[in-house]
């Protein structure tokens, strides 16, 4: 993961609020909106647990293939109280796992609700790892949470390389290592010809 991310802003009905990467872990902060102040005494949250580790490059931290399994070692799930009228919450990043008999992928997200609220709030996060999912939809009718562009839904996706400049052999292998910014390109392939 990169060091750096941006902020990003959430509002619900209850509470709103930001959530801030540093390093491995997530701060989400809050706040209460005035309706519900005093009201609300507690925040329970979920995440899928974070990604695995692996000596192997290609193993580590591949989705999960359900919630159920992203939830196994429940280091994303607590709560906390509220004071003064605001909450921080501290979670390590989580996983992307995979719903509807691994047809739908989905990316980190973070569950949050009330005590006086029946259901949790979803918040999606755009922090998954590149290149890195256990199935591919090929299919324009599969729903995905993650905007591709690069469904390979003709042989034309494997035809990327009328596209680029001619490169050196170095220039070519220098602009095709791993995204160090941890972005997946939007044409799938970058800059580097396609396999």
């Amino acid at each position: 993961m990169a060091n750096e991310w941006k902020i990003l802003a959430y509002s619900k009905t209850e509470f709103y609020g930001f959530i801030k990467k540093k390093d491995n872990k997530l701060n989400i902060y809050g706040k209460l909106n005035e309706d519900y102040i005093g009201r609300i005494k507690t925040i329970y949250y979920m995440a899928a647990d974070s990604p695995e580790d692996s000596y192997s490059f290609y193993g580590g931290g591949m989705p999960y293939h359900n919630f159920k399994q992203a939830i196994t070692k429940r280091e994303n799930i607590g709560n906390v109280k509220v004071e003064n009228n605001e909450f921080k919450i501290t979670i390590s990043i989580p996983n992307s796992y995979y719903e509807k008999l691994g047809t739908l992928f989905v990316g980190p997200r973070v569950f949050i609700k009330s005590d006086i609220c029946k259901s949790f709030y979803k918040i999606d996060m755009d922090i998954s790892l590149p290149y890195r999912f256990l199935s591919h939809p090929s299919i324009d009718s599969y729903s995905s949470v993650t905007h591709k562009l690069y469904k390979p839904n003709s042989p034309m996706f494997y035809n990327y390389i009328h596209g680029l400049p001619n490169r050196s052999q170095e220039q070519i292998l220098r602009e095709s290592e791993y995204p160090c910014d941890h972005k997946m390109p939007d044409n799938y392939w970058g800059s580097k010809p396609p396999l």
